[in-house]
């Protein structure tokens, strides 16, 4: 499995690679195989991390057991908090289904409001 999925026999691949290197974020530009192999090595995954307080999205080293360590088209939101400590909540993401599910839930929703308003 290529890194991000959530599997303990992972080892990287190349279409990983070619993905982070080719990806529109800026922040994973400048990411070389040979730094995603380097953390891959030492037990880490580079993602995509944003936090709020200092709206920045940037690279980060995540160990591949920890929640944030999805793949394939799934996000993460992780939340600390004062009463209930950490709340982690994942989901579906940006994929060729998950995008084609939403135009059409959008489609659906332009004709049930157009029949409503008449």
């Amino acid at each position: 499995m290529p890194p991000g999925r959530s599997s303990s026999s992972q080892t990287p691949s190349s279409g990983w690679e070619r993905s982070t290197r080719t990806s529109p974020s800026p922040g994973s530009r400048g990411i070389t195989p040979e730094a995603l192999n380097l953390a891959w090595e030492r037990g880490y995954l580079v993602k995509l991390i944003g936090e709020v307080p200092a709206l920045t999205v940037k690279p980060m080293l995540v160990p591949r057991r920890s929640p944030l360590a999805v793949g394939g088209t799934l996000n993460v939101a992780s939340i600390e908090t004062d009463l209930s400590g950490t709340i982690t909540v994942t989901g579906l993401g940006a994929g060729s289904i998950e995008t084609a599910s939403a135009i059409v839930s959008d489609i659906v929703s332009i004709y049930t409001s157009r029949q409503v308003d008449g």
